[in-house]
């Protein structure tokens, strides 16, 4: 039952779209595309630093308000991930009193997707993924889940990384009754399929 009653924040998120989107304008402030998340950091007065973590850790927001960045991550994933954390400060800060604990992962990564990934800068047609991704300097991972998450995109996406994008979901396993669960037991984690 907490596993349903989980995934219904990630569903009430899907319904927040318009708050996440005036959340994360509010942020970017006047900055012009590409976001860079390090200088909207400065903007923000936030403390952002870079340390040698274990390959599975990703990023954190301390108590204190801090950013710590896995170092070893490419520069591109290092972005994505702080366009994440922000999304933790944003909740933290109150911004956000819709988003309870159960839905702050997902609320972090939608948060992350639209301060990066707005659509209003995405061609409504004949959309070259890498290109885009290029151009806003973002992972194509992270643009296939603003699509696959607007419509855009079929509702299931598995990318040639083998990362499996849902538009419920996005790119973590929400609700194990979810169609999104099996493909993701059908590809590992390296890509590979099971089949």
């Amino acid at each position: 039952m907490a596993r349903d009653r989980a995934y219904d924040g990630c569903i009430s998120l899907l319904v927040d779209d318009h708050r996440i989107e005036r959340l994360a304008a509010w942020f970017r402030g006047s900055a012009r595309p590409p976001y860079d998340p390090w200088d909207l950091a400065r903007e923000h007065g936030i403390r952002v630093v870079t340390r040698k973590l274990t390959p599975t850790f990703l990023g954190a927001t301390l108590p204190s308000g801090t950013v710590v960045i896995n170092a070893d991550l490419p520069g591109v994933r290092q972005r994505t991930v702080l366009a994440h954390e922000f999304g933790h400060i944003v909740v933290r800060q109150g911004r956000a009193p819709w988003v309870n604990q159960r839905s702050e992962e997902h609320f972090a990564d939608r948060f992350g997707e639209e301060l990066l990934v707005p659509l209003a800068l995405l061609p409504a047609d004949d959309l070259n993924v890498q290109a885009v991704s290029d151009r806003l300097a973002v992972e194509e991972v992270l643009l296939m889940t603003r699509l696959v998450r607007a419509g855009r995109a079929p509702g299931v996406v598995v990318h040639q990384t083998g990362v499996v994008i849902c538009r419920s979901c996005g790119t973590r396993a929400g609700n194990p009754s979810c169609s999104c669960a099996n493909y993701r037991c059908a590809v590992g984690s390296d890509g590979s399929s099971s089949a």
